[in-house]
Parts: C-alpha cells; sequence; structure tokens
C-alpha cells in the first residue's frame, strides 16, 4: 500500500502515517520503559523472553507440528479432522499446536483448512478493495487507517505461522472495525466503481457501475 502511494506521489499521506507511527512510538516505549524499570519481576520476565528464548520456542514448536501431523495420519480423519481443541486431548501433552494452519489442518480436517483459506481470502480482498476506494475518492485520514489494517492483516497471517491467532480477540476487532469502515464508505456513496458494458448506448445518462450485489450510478 505504502509503495501504490508513493508511486502516486502521495507523499503528505505516507510522511503524516510515519510521523503518527512515530509519535505514538515513542509515547509507548517511554512508558514501557518506566514501567519495567520499576518492576523487578517483569525485568526478569523480559530476559527470559530475550535470551535463548528463540532456541527453545523454535525446538518445542517443531515438536508439536510433528506430533500434530502423526496425530493426523494416525487417526486417520483428514476430512473432517479430530474436532475444534481436541489436539490437546488426543496427543495428551494439553498444548495447542501453535499454528493456525496445522491446527484447522488435524483438528477440522480438509473442510476446516478449506473454510479458513476462503475466509482470509474474504478477509484480504475487503482490506484492498477498502484501500482502492478511499485511495480513489482521496479520503486521506481513512487511508491512513486503511494502511495500517492492512499492516496488521499482513502481521496477523505471519504470527499465525507460530501462533494460533483465531480465536485472538483482537483479530476480530481488527476484521470488524474493518468491515465498519467498508460499511460506513459504501453508506455515504464512496464506492469502487465497475463499468457495465450494455448492449445500447446511453446517450443522455452518466455510465452505471456494479458493487456486490448493488448498482450505482457512477457520479
Amino acid at each position: 500500500a505504502l509503495v501504490i502511494l508513493a508511486v502516486k506521489g502521495r507523499v503528505t499521506v505516507i510522511a503524516r502515517l510515519f510521523g503518527r507511527l512515530t509519535i505514538a512510538s515513542v509515547l509507548v516505549g517511554t512508558l514501557f520503559v518506566a514501567v519495567v524499570g520499576q518492576n523487578a519481576r517483569y525485568q526478569f520476565h523480559l530476559s527470559r523472553i530475550l535470551v535463548g528464548r528463540a532456541d527453545r520456542s523454535s525446538e518445542g514448536r517443531f515438536d508439536l507440528w510433528a506430533r500434530g501431523i502423526n496425530v493426523l495420519v494416525e487417526e486417520d480423519v483428514f476430512l473432517t479432522g479430530i474436532g475444534p481443541e481436541n489436539f490437546r486431548v488426543v496427543d495428551g501433552g494439553g498444548k495447542q499446536l501453535h499454528n493456525d494452519f496445522l491446527a484447522f489442518s488435524v483438528e477440522r480436517g480438509l473442510i476446516g483448512i478449506f473454510g479458513l483459506g476462503l475466509f482470509v481470502l474474504l478477509a484480504v480482498i475487503r482490506a484492498i478493495n477498502l484501500f482502492l476506494i478511499t485511495d480513489k475518492h482521496r479520503q486521506d485520514d481513512a487511508e491512513l487507517v486503511v494502511i495500517v489494517l492492512l499492516a496488521a492483516m499482513a502481521a496477523a497471517l505471519v504470527y499465525s505461522i507460530t501462533h494460533q491467532v483465531f480465536h485472538n480477540r483482537q483479530l476480530w476487532m481488527i476484521l470488524a472495525l474493518q468491515e465498519a469502515m467498508y460499511f460506513n464508505l459504501v453508506s455515504s456513496g464512496f464506492r469502487l466503481g465497475i463499468p457495465r458494458l450494455t448492449m445500447k448506448a446511453e446517450s443522455s445518462e452518466s455510465p452505471q457501475y456494479l458493487l456486490g450485489s448493488g448498482e450505482a450510478r457512477g457520479t
């Protein structure tokens, strides 16, 4: 999204975005340092996360993923899976798979992973359409929020490789905000018009446009 804005010469929008992110980062960073600096327990927990955590986490996750694949093969339930949240019971270790795509494959089977893929595709398409609408109609403030939403979607996809984020409230809050913004823009008349070809030329009327299941005349 930032590359598209840069190519279109929307330097002001990019500068405003980075300006706001810089201010927010400074404020959050200052608060974080102040809180952690005054709490020895937080400092100890932070050191455990930063020192040697990557090696321990990667070894544990690789082992979990191997066990998940073994469960899927041994139970022979490729179509429907072993059931939602059942891996920790079937495996006996009491842990989740820490990978949304693998968890859906093991616990919900091919039907579940197909549904997850369709859900992700629809969410990404909606985010792209929202960006195109705000860019077309020069809604700069909304465009900044949409860029953040796109970044959040990308971050969620990457994060889901090593965690299970599908049931996280934060993800659903982002999706709800995205849907609310899209509904608000479309209701206000801001649409991504797609010209409709007709057999008869309309000399006295402006071209008609389609969006989703509804129709609106272009302005």
